[in-house]
């Protein structure tokens, strides 16, 4: 097991589901230690919060504890096996955890690297909540389940296609020096599970709509059909797209195809674009809690059109590996693009692969966006998994919250949908708005970040903050109702304004601390609404739900604007 790998989920999970922790060199070796346990034992081991620096604070008067359990790569939960883990979670919290005179809420935070563990700790979870229930000392408990990779080495996988002579081949040349390859074959459903089962998430990784769906939510008809009709799958389903790099598939074997994942291209070299859901649902069947009979004559009988795409370069003509690497994700996008419009693809999907956002995540992997006040982040794709903690956001929070501060336009925060926000220029890869979402290369790219998007972070916290605070606030006064039902994002862009003291075009040299935001109290609030209301009263400003859906009421407030009235907001400034 990768010592690395494995800790990095651990941790990721709990920054993202369960709050802040320290990771030292203690909490490392703990995780180590447990890991080389495993090495030798084979099956699981137990940790808990204190050993890897997580420190959670009582809760409504109960004391808040997190056992985590690693299992080894080799494990399998299952029927025989599930009660005696059971027994042993109950086992150590009685040792470990358990305080004589506190009641307590014990979660469970289990890592594993196995698919099927997962859909059984999902399925029976209810087992495990029954055993703690038995100590009348722990009232609730909850599961989180920090997946990691087996990847470590690289691997191979076959895919049986039956008799080569029912293939199908396409090709389209593109220039004088490769040509877009197209294979389609009748494969079994299983074959495509089976890889995810290894790969986990890193087989979609191309993939524009993965996570659309729930990850491993039940599609019912999928699931009916593999139950009753296996035979008909093909039928029934649009298939599956994989996208792999030339070098990553042998095809000179009678019936099958292999296929090569390899360290050196971070495991990305084969991808699902089109199809997760079939996968991740099939793999709830085959993982599920189901008769061995259906399951086995599912594996024999369901079987799934799978087209393969590669690019193929002439061995006379061949291109460098950075321009080769630039037409295969050209190629490839255009490709997903296409094929997920036969579903409701929105902007936000195409979007995510405009050079801005993809040199964002550049920049998010190049630097350590969770190191103190980074101003780096990354953008998910939709569906995904979003984190304030991990600095990880959506495409709506970063277009919303680039609105509120950089181009001042609270109104357009509040009543724009993403699309509008996002929109492109017309078969172009840019952006209609380059003024704040400018198109960046690696030339440019570290100075206009820094210039444009280094207050991003605080302001994703300042918003947060300001909505979670705003509905506390108590009032008589009928404009300010109105000003705190809807005025989020414009205290966002007055916060930043005056802070700034209205130098909004250059952040280049921002250094505003994050955790200052804890002084901006909903009494803080209160008064800044108050104010801001005062002033535009003051002033003969109405305001209403519709005059806060232009942008006219936060020019008014910038005109009334003088920065004496709020200087109780430099506390910010620490």
């Amino acid at each position: 097991m990768n010592f690395e790998v494995v800790k990095n989920a651990i941790l990721d999970c709990i920054t993202d589901e369960l709050g802040e922790m320290s990771s030292d060199k203690h909490s490392e070796k703990k995780i180590l230690d447990k890991i080389v346990e495993l090495n030798k034992s084979n099956e699981y081991a137990f940790l808990k919060d204190e050993e890897i620096g997580l420190n959670l604070p009582n809760m409504k008067g109960e004391k808040h504890s997190v056992i985590v359990a690693i299992l080894h790569d080799g494990y399998i939960l299952n029927e025989n096996n599930f009660s005696l883990f059971i027994k042993d979670v109950y086992i150590y919290w009685e040792k470990n955890v358990k305080s004589d005179d506190e009641t307590s809420k014990v979660d469970l935070l289990v890592a594993t690297s196995n698919i099927s563990n997962k859909i059984k700790l999902i399925n029976d979870f209810s087992k495990i909540k029954e055993t703690l229930a038995d100590s009348k000392q722990i009232s609730s408990s909850n599961l989180f389940l920090a997946m990691f990779s087996k990847l470590e080495d690289d691997m191979e996988f076959l895919i049986n296609i039956g008799n080569r002579v029912d293939s199908l081949e396409e090709q389209a040349n593109r220039a004088s020096y490769y040509s877009v390859n197209g294979l389609i074959y009748s494969v079994p459903l299983f074959d495509m599970v089976e890889i995810y089962s290894k790969m986990g998430n890193k087989l979609f990784s191309k993939n524009l709509r993965y996570g659309i769906d729930d990850e491993l939510g039940v599609n019912k008809e999928i699931i009916n059909t593999l139950i009753q009709n296996p035979e008909n799958f093909w039928f029934l389903n649009n298939g599956i797209t994989l996208v792999v790099t030339d070098n990553s598939i042998e095809r000179n074997l009678s019936n099958y195809i292999k296929l090569k994942v390899t360290k050196n291209e971070q495991f990305k070299n084969i991808s699902v674009i089109n199809g997760a859901q079939t996968i991740s649902a099939s793999s709830q069947f085959f993982f599920g809690n189901y008769t061995e009979e259906n399951i086995e004559k599912a594996k024999k009988n369901a079987k799934v059109l799978l087209r393969v795409i590669y690019l193929d370069y002439s061995s006379e003509n061949r291109v460098i590996n950075d321009i080769k690497e630039d037409e295969e994700k050209s190629e490839f996008e255009k490709i997903s693009i296409a094929l997920n419009r036969q579903k409701p693809i929105k902007q936000e999907d195409i979007v995510y692969t405009s050079p801005l956002i993809t040199r964002i995540n550049q920049l998010g992997d190049q630097f350590d966006r969770n190191q103190g006040n980074s101003i780096y982040f990354k953008i998910t794709r939709r569906g995904e998994d979003v984190s304030e903690r991990r600095r990880e956001y959506s495409l709506k929070t970063f277009a919303k919250v680039v609105n509120a501060y950089l181009a001042q336009d609270p109104a357009k925060s509040r009543t724009s949908s993403t699309k509008t926000l996002l929109e492109m220029k017309k078969d172009s890869s840019m952006f209609k708005d380059e003024d704040i979402f400018p198109l960046l290369n690696e030339e440019n790219s570290d100075r206009i970040f820094k210039e444009k998007y280094s207050p991003f972070n605080y302001c994703v916290q300042l918003s947060t903050r300001i909505e979670d605070t705003l509905p506390q606030l108590e009032t008589k006064d009928e404009s300010e109702k109105i000003f705190i039902s809807n005025g989020k994002w414009y205290l966002v862009s007055f916060i930043i304004y005056h802070l700034r003291e209205g130098e909004i075009s250059d952040f280049s040299d921002w250094d505003l601390d994050e955790k200052k935001l804890q002084i901006l109290t909903k009494d803080l609030l209160k008064e800044l609404v108050k104010t801001v209301v005062d002033n535009l009263n003051k002033k003969n400003v109405g305001i209403s739900v519709n005059s806060m859906k232009t942008k006219k009421m936060y020019d008014a407030m910038i005109e009334v604007y003088d920065q004496k009235d709020y200087e109780f907001l430099n506390v910010l400034l620490g």
